[in-house]
């Protein structure tokens, strides 16, 4: 019971301690969404006509 009392309290500092540090900026994210893309619908799986980065 102590074990999870230890880990509850540093995840709590942790949290509180990075939400602090990062008070001030945006996240950067980036979501990307494709409807009907398959594993071989890319230039690494060997798709021949659709180019991707």
């Amino acid at each position: 019971m102590q074990f999870l009392n230890l880990i509850f309290a540093l995840s709590v500092c942790t949290v509180t301690f990075s939400l602090h540090l990062g008070a001030n900026e945006r996240p950067n994210i980036i979501l990307i969404i494709a409807d009907d893309l398959a594993w071989d619908d890319s230039v690494p799986y060997g798709h021949p006509t659709i180019r991707t980065p």
